[in-house]
């Protein structure tokens, strides 16, 4: 017999013995001396003729069966997460033109919204544009570092998830557009004009005391710059902040 239907074999004589008595078997297949004794033992093992025996005792059998209803409860719980859906959250966006956005959260998208927002409200391009403290190069830094991370955020969706969900596919469709319409375009016009004009600027003798705030309002045509800036600023706050709501279900 092999050691397999000899565990299973004991296992199911056990519990009828159990049944039968009330307290402990009052015989068994197995030699005597392995003969279960008491209500605390847990496993009892041995060798005999030629196969090992394995007996369980009501302690093990209740630890498993109180593994098994932990699991079974976690299961239920993660199960329902998933497939809940909050009220819809609602936003007019700004930035790029986008308008009207309506996301109902679930599991997926709050997910994902937690992580774009996560890397938004933790950088400078979640706060408005501050001109008296901000400097403009650290600033577009902070653009190209959170570009780069939501991008591969995005790679790493799997597209059944956005095939198979019309709420995740909208939000990932509304988080490139941001990136393509509310933030390549201003750094397509400004950014390496700027960061071109502003390291020669730094260099110069006339600068070399000065503060970069005080350095970046020389540029040219700063203000028209610091318009474009302050709104866009402007819209990836009010990104972020609906970010926020849709991450906690917030309708």
């Amino acid at each position: 017999m092999s050691p397999f239907i000899s565990v299973w074999l004991h296992f199911s004589s056990t519990l009828s013995l159990l049944s039968e008595s009330g307290t402990q078997p009052s015989s068994s297949p197995l030699p005597e001396e392995h003969t279960v004794r008491s209500w605390g033992y847990l496993i009892d093992t041995s060798f005999h003729d030629g196969a090992l025996h394995v007996v369980f005792g009501p302690v093990a059998l209740l630890f498993a069966l109180a593994l098994f209803l932990g699991w079974l409860a976690w299961w239920y719980r993660i199960s329902n997460l998933k497939w809940t859906t909050w009220e819809p959250v609602e936003a007019n966006l700004k930035i790029g033109e986008i308008g009207d956005v309506k996301i109902a959260p679930n599991y997926e998208t709050r997910q994902i919204a937690y992580q774009v927002w996560v890397e938004l409200s933790t950088r400078k391009i979640g706060l408005p544009f501050d001109p008296d403290n901000d400097v403009i190069i650290e600033l577009y830094d902070s653009w190209r570092n959170a570009f780069t991370e939501i991008r591969g955020l995005l790679k790493t969706i799997p597209i059944h998830r956005v095939d198979r969900s019309r709420e995740t596919r909208t939000l990932v469709e509304l988080i490139t557009t941001v990136l393509n319409r509310g933030l390549r375009p201003h750094l397509t016009k400004w950014q390496a004009r700027f960061r071109t004009w502003y390291h020669q600027a730094e260099a110069s003798a006339e600068n070399k005391d000065l503060p970069p705030q005080l350095i970046q309002r020389r540029f040219p045509e700063y203000e028209e710059l610091k318009k474009d800036l302050q709104e866009v600023q402007s819209g990836m706050v009010e990104y972020t902040e609906f970010l926020s709501k849709v991450a906690k279900g917030e309708g």
